[in-house]
């Protein structure tokens, strides 16, 4: 077994957090789209890059790893994604990832992908219980397709919410669309 050595793990070049790693390990990390590079720290105190890897997804494309959410806005990445869950309400979700959003408040909540940052341009929202996971033949709380945006097939829909709810928010591109947005 390789003794262990001290790395420094930089993401998009901010160093992170230090470690003591074997090459037969993986490091765990919490994961962001962007370039990780691994670096050797030298007895000198010097960096000797290692290797790095650019993120290109997360592990949000399951449900079982949506992201924690509140209200605000937030990036999605469908690059990489598989569809992971039904697409009962809509047939046209393909290449998912997940939120889960937890409401602050009681009222109506706006989910929306209509300001259409990023390359997506044609997006579906369906909204889920968040008690567990959906499953084929579950009943969703809402879905959209092609309601706004410049391209016309981005995504909105109001749904009610009571505070300290939570609901599985499943975000997809329109058949093969793999891009990204907020």
């Amino acid at each position: 077994t390789p003794a262990p050595v001290a790395v420094s793990v930089l993401h998009d070049g901010v160093e992170i957090g230090t470690a003591e790693w074997e090459s037969d390990e993986f490091l765990i990390i919490d994961c962001d789209v962007g370039e990780y590079c691994i670096h050797y720290i030298t007895p000198a105190g010097t960096l000797e890059e290692l290797g790095c890897v650019d993120v290109i997804s997360c592990n949000n494309d399951d449900c079982s790893g949506a992201y924690p959410v509140g209200e605000g806005a937030h990036a999605y990445d469908l690059t990489g994604s598989t569809l992971d869950g039904p697409n009962d309400c809509d047939m046209n979700m393909q290449y998912d990832v997940w939120m889960h959003y937890t409401a602050s408040f009681d009222g109506l909540a706006t989910i929306s992908t209509c300001g259409q940052t990023g390359s997506n341009e044609d997006s579906v929202i369906i909204v889920y219980d968040g008690g567990s996971c959906p499953v084929a033949g579950d009943a969703c709380l809402a879905s959209n397709d092609d309601f706004c945006g410049a391209s016309g097939f981005m995504s909105q829909l109001v749904i009610p919410v009571t505070a300290g709810s939570s609901y599985y928010i499943q975000i997809g591109g329109y058949n093969d669309a793999q891009r990204n947005g907020t």
